[in-house]
């Protein structure tokens, strides 16, 4: 996937799409833990990357479908 900027500055730089999507998902997977010390990081984080490149996907599929 290409990257596309969430808050592109005046030189078209910023925080990728993707890793912005990946936050939030991160954000709510860890809202829900009620024991830190049992949380897997590595699987959460893969877990919320895997959920923004859906993200993605259903972002290029709706794009797609408007034109």
């Amino acid at each position: 996937m290409s990257l596309i900027s969430a808050f592109p500055n005046a030189h078209g730089q910023g925080m990728g799409l993707r890793d912005y999507f990946a936050a939030h998902a991160l954000q709510a997977y860890i809202i829900q833990v009620k024991d830190m010390s049992k949380m897997n990081i590595e699987s959460v984080t893969r877990r919320a990357f895997e959920a923004a490149d859906e993200m993605m996907k259903a972002r290029l599929t709706e794009h797609h479908l408007k034109e």
